[in-house]
């Protein structure tokens, strides 16, 4: 813990007076002094108490007030488990549904190292150029589950806006999710689970997490991936026939 560094404040008295209340109120003065010491001195840390931190958090994405969060959204309607493999995404839904995070996590990347190939399997990881042989399916299918459990606040989907929102620039986008940490932008550690696995103290987009060690090719595979490249083309046109709905019936009034 740090020290507290406590600003002692002496008094100097005025030209003496010999007027009663010119003493009274340099007596009262006095007496406020020595308790705004002494509740500095009672609230400062001792150096010897060992005060437990986090690491240091920067949720860009996040501007209102935090409130308790539940452990996982049931989500409206079921989603629907495709495989362009025959994967079985079940145990990741389950694992989503319960609001183990830290489980779905681990589910999720062994499911992209399976669904990427036999020589990932054996690699035991996804190299870059394998993401594109990923079946939309699948991917969409990730990303859905994840959405769905989250209210949206998870999953390849949510990552790329943020992505696309800071320009693709990757320090500015690990900052915005939260992947790093200090005013290095450390990565934070995996095997010391310095990532969060709640929906209250994750940022928007933390989850699902992507080796990004050894550089950002494969997380940009994902994110230029034809099946979100395809479904933001939709969203889009979407959009616009809504915005063109709506400028006609403005005209009817």
């Amino acid at each position: 813990a740090h020290d507290a560094l406590l600003s002692l404040f002496s008094l100097t008295s005025p030209r003496r007076q010999h007027t009663t209340a010119m003493s009274a109120r340099v007596l009262t003065t006095n007496k406020h002094a020595h308790r705004y010491a002494l509740a500095k001195r009672t609230n400062a840390p001792s150096r010897h108490t060992t005060v437990a931190r986090r690491p240091s958090r920067v949720c860009a994405e996040e501007t209102t007030t935090a409130t308790a969060a539940p452990k996982s959204v049931k989500p409206e309607q079921e989603v629907e488990l495709k495989s362009g493999v025959g994967f079985d995404y079940a145990p990741l839904r389950d694992a989503l549904a319960e609001g183990d995070f830290y489980k779905a996590d681990q589910i999720h990347r062994e499911a992209l190292i399976t669904v990427a190939g036999e020589e990932a399997e054996e690699r035991g990881w996804v190299y870059f150029t394998e993401v594109r042989t990923i079946p939309k399916e699948d991917l969409l299918t990730m990303d859905n589950l994840w959405s769905a459990y989250s209210d949206g606040k998870f999953g390849f989907s949510e990552q790329r806006r943020i992505w696309l929102k800071n320009n693709k620039r990757w320090e500015k986008f690990y900052k915005a999710i939260d992947w790093t940490s200090g005013e290095n932008n450390n990565y934070r550690k995996w095997a010391t689970k310095e990532y969060f696995y709640t929906l209250d103290e994750a940022c928007e987009g933390h989850l699902p997490l992507t080796n990004a060690l050894r550089g950002t090719n494969l997380l940009e595979e994902i994110m230029l991936h034809p099946a979100f490249e395809e479904a933001a083309e939709k969203a889009g046109k979407k959009k616009s026939s809504l915005m063109g709905n709506f400028g006609q019936v403005k005209k009817l009034f």
